[in-house]
């Protein structure tokens, strides 16, 4: 191993990093564009609180902290942006100590796939925890309902609510409950809970439903039992959706999969046939283009099997 493969290497890690993060940039700004596109669709949000996010968003594009705060929060998971920041940085650390000293190779790749491993769980614990949320939300409608038809105030009813449902709607429940009996207007509370659980498109409806029925009146039972029955048929078309294409799914996973699981195959049997892979420039070359084209393969499959929220 000279200067100039370990030269090669950081510069290929380097790049990867700065690559990751532009796409990641990109990729948010127009998630979050989109968000508040539907978010003032119904009501939650006005015009200029839309352009004051993406404003902060974009000029707030380089802060990774607050978003990792954001993933942690939205995982339920207790631990400090700077705690997951130092366990990414380790484990980046340890794939180029893997690729340099054990593989011989390239340490920019297998850097940043392990660098990524941390947020990546967190953002898949986020999401699980998301989809829970949205399958418990319609029951806890159904019980505010119910309270509120026995003559309970709404405060009331989030309460009871929060005492009888499991985690993690009990615990978004207690947690608007408790801030409201300190004191604090149902309003700031209500969207605190949005900003708790951004890509939360049914919390949305709830909570843009209850607001909706503060200001201009109406039937809030009503309007909430209407809203379960919406939200029930959504999870139902969903998961019929996720069954007709289970096996286009699992296909994909498989073939995306295979390389990798050849390619250790042969390194455990015969770890001289993949040298010149990574031992030498062109060999360097065709894994860094085959990890690219698979990434963006998965990710025009994933795009193209997206169901729209609204």
């Amino acid at each position: 191993m000279d200067l100039f493969q370990v030269f090669f290497a950081l510069t290929v890690f380097v790049g990867t990093m700065l690559a990751v993060t532009l796409g990641w940039w990109a990729l948010r700004v127009r998630t979050e564009a989109r968000r508040m596109q539907l978010a003032q669709r119904v009501g939650s949000v006005t015009a200029e609180d839309k352009v004051l996010r993406l404003r902060q968003i974009e000029g707030d594009s380089w802060g990774l902290a607050g978003h990792l705060a954001a993933q942690l929060r939205q995982a339920g998971d207790l631990r400090t942006p700077t705690q997951l920041l130092v366990r990414m940085i380790l484990l980046g650390g340890a794939g180029l100590l893997l690729s340099l000293w054990l593989l011989d190779g390239p340490a920019g790749p297998i850097g940043a796939v392990l660098t990524l491993a941390p947020y990546l769980s967190v953002r898949l614990r986020a999401s699980q925890r998301s989809e829970r949320l949205t399958e418990q939300l319609p029951d806890a409608m159904d019980l505010i309902a119910r309270t509120l038809r026995a003559g309970q105030a709404f405060s009331q009813a989030l309460r009871a609510s929060a005492h009888e449902l499991p985690s993690p709607i009990g615990d978004e429940l207690a947690h608007v409950s408790e801030e409201h009996r300190l004191g604090r207007d149902l309003r700031a509370c209500l969207e605190a809970l949005l900003q708790r659980n951004p890509e939360n498109w049914e919390m949305r409806l709830f909570v843009s439903s209850v607001l909706l029925q503060r200001e201009t009146g109406g039937n809030l039972v009503e309007m909430l039992d209407h809203l379960a029955t919406t939200i029930r048929e959504r999870i139902v078309f969903l998961g019929k959706v996720q069954a007709l294409t289970a096996e286009v799914r699992l296909s994909a996973r498989i073939l995306g999969l295979l390389p990798f699981f050849v390619a250790g195959v042969i390194l455990l049997m015969r770890p001289t046939y993949l040298s010149p892979l990574f031992q030498t420039e062109l060999g360097n070359t065709m894994v860094l283009g085959g990890v690219i084209s698979l990434a963006l393969g998965a990710l025009a499959m994933r795009r193209l099997a997206a169901v729209e929220a609204a």
